[in-house]
């Protein structure tokens, strides 16, 4: 199955909204930032980096303002469209041409979905944590 990304909410057993996609191509998305080449090409500034890579460390969510990671996913979206317009990102995401259009819009829902969970969060208080599973 491979490694899957997601968004969790403190307090919360299941996602608050009914995410569209696995958490494959969020997966793919935050492992590519962990490139310094990838966040300076995909134009991310470094302190969204630095929000996307907080990762669970030793089974421990590593808890964060809903409004921060919105934030950062939201700078993440803006630069999907980075990855159909350079080559050597298409390598490092495995994109072939011809699956080029459905795989960025997978990520660009996957990411919205995460957008969206966050948004849920801030209007009830709650903490937020991006987990791997």
């Amino acid at each position: 199955m491979g490694v899957c990304v997601g968004v969790r909410v403190e307090g919360e057993e299941e996602s608050p909204i009914e995410e569209r996609t696995d958490g494959k191509f969020l997966a793919d998305l935050v492992r590519e930032v962990y490139y310094d080449d990838v966040v300076t090409r995909l134009g991310l500034p470094p302190g969204t980096a630095d929000v996307l890579k907080r990762l669970p460390e030793e089974d421990e969510e590593q808890w964060q303002d809903p409004t921060i990671l919105k934030r950062a996913l939201e700078d993440l979206r803006r630069s999907v469209p980075t990855i159909g317009r350079d080559p050597r990102l298409q390598q490092g995401f495995a994109i072939s041409k011809r699956d080029l259009d459905d795989r960025l819009k997978d990520y660009d829902t996957a990411v919205e979905d995460a957008i969206r969970i966050c948004e849920w969060a801030v209007v009830r208080g709650k903490q937020v944590a991006i987990t791997m599973w």
